[in-house]
């Protein structure tokens, strides 16, 4: 996913209700006027095996409470979790919205089957 506004919080994704489940997706070039550049949860999360890099300036990639689980991810600026990165995934050309990632991207072999 890349380039959306999501205005007020959740550049990408706004979650409201309901379980989220977010599995093997990137998030670039989004951006949120309050909080959640990529992702704003207000109820419950699973994510792994994901991106979530260059979205927004400031504030939070994910935002929202804790229920649920960001696991085996690269996110910007970290997160809590297992197996979860702060490394620049290395994509192959981001402006032109090419997100596969380079041979020696962090994010090989990083992720759980």
């Amino acid at each position: 996913m890349g380039g959306g506004n999501g205005g007020g919080s959740g550049g990408g994704i706004l979650n409201t209700g309901g379980v989220l489940n977010v599995i093997n997706t990137s998030f670039t070039l989004n951006s949120a006027d309050i909080y959640g550049h990529a992702i704003y949860n207000g109820y419950s999360i699973n994510v792994a095996n994901s991106i979530f890099w260059n979205n927004g300036i400031g504030g939070y990639q994910l935002y929202g409470p804790p229920n649920g689980s960001i696991n085996y991810s690269i996110v910007q600026g970290g997160f809590p979790g297992t197996g979860n990165i702060n490394s620049n995934p290395l994509f192959n050309n981001p402006a032109t919205r090419d997100l596969h990632v380079m041979y020696n991207s962090p994010a090989i072999d990083a992720g759980d089957n």
